[in-house]
């Protein structure tokens, strides 16, 4: 069933504030100066002591507002999660599934994909990463044993500020959970995806360190895809412009694809699937 309008603008506007809250949970506190010498017990003052109790509970308020904001993140995945599982239970097996975060979840696949021999399931969600994906490879991969996959993930991995050693680590165990419970699907590794400074405007990112590790991400996944006998899908060349960054016809927030961006994403993919 095609999405209208209204709807996806009402998805879009969820995702990006899945992917605000998302960002803003998991932001990173400074560490303390390892060179500044707490004082002692002993050398304590009242004030000092005072002072360092009121440091303690604005640092406990500070965790409580942090679980706060990731919390419609976690209800969200749960939510899909829950769905997905009552959704298998009358797909068939063997079709294209479409697996990610929210840029995959955004897509109105049947707009894209319906002309295609085989069904196309959407198992994106909104602000997930590889992690939050090898939690769930079950209910979105495994129960529905697909022919065809169709993976992207790992740019909220570098919004997150994960290392790509880290990604790619996680990256590695989604394909090897793939090849032991999959072993005759196809795999598509699709490019982590440019971003522009809409984004960085809309929630101060730095577009500027993300894209450099994407660059430097991108040929890693290539490599990894390659040596599972897997096929790695460049979509970034496609959507980026002459500077590496998501061309403006492409995207509306500076992250997430528009309909003119899940287009060329279609042409890029879909010589695949036929």
């Amino acid at each position: 069933m095609k999405r209208s309008a209204l709807s996806n603008v009402l998805l879009l506007l969820l995702c990006f504030l899945l992917a605000a809250a998302l960002l803003a949970g998991c932001a990173e506190s400074p560490l303390p100066d390892a060179t500044s010498a707490s004082p002692s017990a002993e050398d304590a003052s009242p004030s000092t002591t005072e002072e360092s109790k009121e440091q303690e509970e604005m640092a406990s308020e500070e965790d409580k507002t942090q679980e706060e904001t990731i919390d419609p993140v976690r209800a969200y995945y749960e939510t899909k999660c829950a769905a997905f599982s009552v959704m298998n239970a009358n797909l068939s097996k063997g079709q294209i599934v479409f697996v990610g975060d929210s840029i995959t979840d955004l897509c109105p696949l049947d707009d894209y994909y319906a002309d295609l021999p085989l069904a196309s399931y959407n198992r994106g969600i909104g602000g997930d990463t590889t992690v939050g994906l090898l939690a769930r490879m079950g209910v979105s991969l495994y129960d529905l044993a697909p022919s065809k996959i169709v993976l992207m993930i790992g740019v909220n991995d570098v919004n997150c500020g994960a290392d790509n050693e880290t990604t790619l680590a996680n990256y590695a165990a989604i394909l090897r959970g793939i090849k032991e419970n999959l072993p005759d699907a196809e795999v598509y590794c699709m490019s982590v995806i440019s971003e522009n400074d809409v984004l960085e405007r809309m929630v101060g990112l730095n577009v500027e360190s993300n894209m450099l590790k994407i660059l430097s991400l991108n040929p890693s996944l290539k490599s990894l895809a390659e040596s599972f006998g897997y096929t790695y899908v460049d979509l970034y060349s496609a959507v980026s412009d002459e500077n590496d960054r998501l061309k403006y016809e492409y995207s509306d927030d500076g992250i997430h694809l528009n309909a003119a961006g899940f287009a060329v994403w279609a042409s890029v993919i879909k010589p695949y699937l036929r």
